[in-house]
């Protein structure tokens, strides 16, 4: 179990990177199912995955929640947003979706 403080959602993945990294002996595997549409600067989602390209090449596993909300679109329009960590490469993603007749429109 390894817990972030929620005062600091904003930054929970990087705070979450830094904290396996700061670990001796951090689990082999996380599993995290939080995340958010990636409209973050280009500056942060690097430093996101250079974070996460080091905590593979320690060999550690980190899985991750690919949505609760299919594609993560956002606004009528139906533009893509990736989620957050787990368009990662050095992640592993997964998820499913739910199509429901009141969730109009349709991307």
């Amino acid at each position: 179990w390894l817990g972030i403080d929620t005062r600091i959602l904003d930054n929970f993945a990087l705070a979450f990177l830094t904290t396996v990294h700061s670990m001796a002996h951090p689990p082999l595997v996380f599993s995290v199912s939080w995340g958010s549409a990636e409209q973050y600067s280009v500056g942060y989602l690097r430093r996101l995955d250079y974070e996460m390209a080091k905590t593979a090449i320690r060999g550690l596993t980190v899985i991750i929640a690919s949505g609760d909300d299919g594609n993560n679109a956002v606004g009528q329009d139906c533009s893509l947003s990736g989620d957050l960590l787990a368009s990662s490469p050095w992640v592993t993603s997964v998820g499913a979706s739910e199509l429901a007749a009141d969730s109009e429109p349709y991307c």
